[in-house]
C-alpha cells in the first residue's frame, strides 16, 4: 500500500487565467506581480468565488498569436493566504484602509477628522 503524507486543509490554491489586451495592460500587471506582494481578489458576485487574499507563485505569460499580437495569456499559480497586517504592509503606500479602522470608532469620527479622501490617505487630520 502506498504511503501518504497528510496535512490539515489549508486555503484554496489553483491556477488563474488573466488575459491582457495591449501592452499598456501587460506592464500594468507586470508591475502588479513583480513586487511578490499578497493580493485581493475581489471576484464579480454570483461567479462563485469569494474575495479572497492570494499569493502568487511564479506566473506564465504566452502570446495568444502572431508576434505582433498584443493580447497575452497570464497563468497565475495562487494560493490563498491571510489578509495582511496593518501598517508597513508591502503592497501598501504605507496605510491602509485597517489602519483607518483601527484608529476609528464610527465613520463620522473620521469625517471629522479629515476634509479629504487625500487627507485620509496621507493621515492629514484637520488642523494638524
Amino acid at each position: 500500500n502506498p504511503v501518504v503524507l497528510s496535512d490539515v486543509r489549508s486555503g484554496l490554491e489553483g491556477t488563474l487565467v488573466v488575459f491582457t489586451q495591449t501592452d499598456a495592460e501587460r506592464e500594468a500587471l507586470h508591475r502588479l506581480l513583480d513586487s511578490g506582494s499578497v493580493l485581493l481578489w475581489q471576484a464579480a458576485p454570483g461567479h462563485g468565488v469569494d474575495d479572497m487574499y492570494v499569493a502568487v507563485s511564479a506566473a506564465t505569460e504566452e502570446r495568444k498569436g502572431l508576434a505582433t499580437d498584443e493580447w497575452r495569456t497570464w497563468q497565475l499559480p495562487v494560493k490563498q493566504v491571510d489578509m495582511p497586517v496593518t501598517v508597513g504592509v508591502a503592497s501598501s503606500a504605507g496605510r491602509t484602509w485597517q489602519d483607518v479602522l483601527t484608529e476609528n470608532a464610527t465613520w463620522a469620527e473620521v469625517l471629522s477628522k479629515y476634509a479629504t479622501w487625500e487627507d485620509v490617505f496621507l493621515d492629514r487630520k484637520i488642523g494638524a
